[in-house]
């Protein structure tokens, strides 16, 4: 790609009616950084894409005379990293392999690590991200949230195995005393995010796992990291993804237990995910029964919106009744 571009006439470059005049930059081996940075500022501004592709030509020229200073390198990716999508993940993967070719630098490969984790890239995003984390000489917190984040976000199959993988990293760094690899919530509620998002048997106890680790560390308080309300729904949404899988009643009953001694209301979606996952268990109807109870006091009780008794959750009740042996299903049918 770069031999094609370099390949067309400069005069190209200097040719369009609606973008900045370029010929103070026609001077390649004498451009200074603050021009490069300013150059590409005033192209920036322009929305047009094909304008912004012609700016990268242009700038293309100008690191193939200056690619040894990294200080203009920085200051075209960090112009780029301005904005978000997959196009600005490419060109700043494309400045750091121009890059790298004279010199590897951890900094420039985590830079196009969060190029990729900002495009939000469902379909590439994880597997790009790893390419360049596998890279890295030595790796720190920084290039393991960064790869945690990207496999979090992208739909690949074994996107929460590898997501896991860094964050089992961070917790290890952690034990071996570097502060910085503690996991945020954020960190863990996008870890349980993505495995809400894995159809496989052992998704619903991977996850609880990851969250009974939290709250054994904040128990014997060698964290102040507190799961919050994400953590749980993503852990409900788990189950309610993989409800085939059994005695899922007892994962779902303790993490409701859990925020209740922690004062956390589940929402709508909590509840939900919790009646969904009851139901398919066929010995948890006593359980589903004490849920829609809960249910109809938050609705009540609770802040307005924030919880609300569905007709879908009714019909999981009331399915859960028809196919059980419950005392006076008929009376709590009706009542339901």
């Amino acid at each position: 790609l770069k031999t094609r571009l370099l390949s067309q006439p400069s005069t190209r470059f200097q040719s369009s009616l609606s973008v900045p005049n370029t010929t103070k930059y026609g001077l390649y081996k004498s451009i200074d950084v603050d021009d490069a940075h300013d150059f590409l500022q005033d192209w920036m501004q322009h929305k047009n894409r094909s304008t912004l592709e012609r700016a990268h030509q242009h700038l293309l020229a100008v690191l193939d005379q200056r690619m040894d200073d990294a200080t203009i390198v920085n200051a075209v990716i960090d112009t780029w990293m301005r904005r978000r999508g997959t196009v600005v993940a490419l060109r700043v993967q494309e400045l750091v392999m121009q890059y790298s070719t004279k010199k590897i630098d951890d900094a420039l490969l985590a830079k196009a690590m969060q190029a990729w984790v900002h495009s939000q890239d469902v379909s590439q995003c994880g597997s790009r991200v790893q390419q360049w984390f596998d890279q890295i000489s030595k790796p720190c917190a920084v290039h393991h949230r960064l790869a945690l984040q990207g496999w979090a976000i992208c739909r690949q199959r074994f996107a929460a195995v590898q997501a896991t993988r860094h964050w089992k990293s961070l917790v290890q760094g952690l034990r071996n005393g570097d502060k910085e690899c503690e996991p945020t919530v954020h960190d863990v509620s996008e870890l349980l995010r993505c495995w809400s998002r894995t159809r496989h048997a052992s998704a619903p106890k991977r996850a609880n796992r990851i969250l009974q680790d939290m709250d054994e560390r904040l128990y014997e308080k060698r964290t102040t990291v507190v799961p919050n309300l994400d953590c749980y729904r993503a852990v409900l949404s788990c189950c309610a993804q993989n409800s085939e899988t059994k005695d899922q009643d007892t994962i779902v009953w303790h993490i409701l237990q859990t925020m209740r001694e922690r004062f956390l209301v589940p929402d709508t979606t909590c509840f939900k995910a919790a009646l969904t996952s009851l139901v398919a268990q066929k010995d948890a109807v006593d359980r589903v029964v004490q849920v829609w109870s809960q249910v109809q006091l938050a609705a009540h009780q609770g802040k307005k919106g924030h919880v609300a008794a569905t007709l879908s959750m009714a019909c999981r009740v009331l399915e859960a009744l028809v196919h059980s042996h419950y005392p006076d299903r008929y009376d709590t049918a009706l009542e339901v």
